[in-house]
């Protein structure tokens, strides 16, 4: 190996410009249909890894590679460097997405769920909520909300009835999240957190 393939494998920006490339052009990949599987290419420019290091500089600390149109190609005027919250908020709606907005879906019982990326296949769920309203919120801003409009008088700890709906839900004591929602207190109770 020469030295200055050596020099490239360690200069902190490799990876990124490899995982790149790999997600586009390599159909092994097991994220190539997000990205290759699309039609989003790499510029023949950033076939060299100096060149692509040169056009993005230095990559801030809790920054990712992001395009900022996500159904165009990986270029030098399309390509930022994001914080997660950035990417989260610039992510294509999944044809699996049955709310029709990103980051949010349907659970079974009808509620909302908010789940963000952190990078790959990583997510971080920040709740599920009643309303469409209030998971949008959580998504957009990244930041979890407590259940509003609820109180506890179900006899129960932990079991709130929102008294919007008249369901009722059972808080995880540790994250302090809601988790489910039920028809009566004593179900909501029995359930496992």
């Amino acid at each position: 190996m020469t030295t200055k393939k050596i020099q490239n494998k360690l200069h902190p920006l490799y990876n990124t410009w490899r995982n790149m490339r790999a997600r586009c052009n390599r159909k092994t990949h097991p994220r190539y249909a997000d990205w290759g599987g699309r039609g989003i290419e790499v510029c023949k420019r950033w076939d060299s890894f100096k060149v692509f290091a040169d056009d993005m500089g230095d990559r801030p600390t809790g920054h990712t590679l992001d395009r900022v149109d996500n159904n165009k190609n990986y270029t030098p005027d399309n390509c930022k460097w994001s914080t997660i919250s950035e990417q989260n908020s610039n992510q294509r709606i999944r044809k699996d997405n049955t709310s029709g907005v990103k980051g949010v879906k349907v659970t079974k019982q009808g509620r909302y769920q908010v789940c963000i990326s952190l990078g790959g296949a990583t997510t971080k769920c920040l709740g599920t909520y009643p309303t469409l309203e209030q998971a949008k919120r959580v998504s957009t801003t990244g930041v979890a909300e407590p259940v509003s409009r609820m109180n506890n008088t179900s006899g129960y700890p932990y079991v709130y009835l929102d008294k919007v709906t008249g369901e009722y839900y059972k808080m995880n004591r540790v994250t302090r999240k809601c988790i489910r929602g039920f028809k009566t207190a004593k179900d909501a109770n029995n359930a496992r957190t």
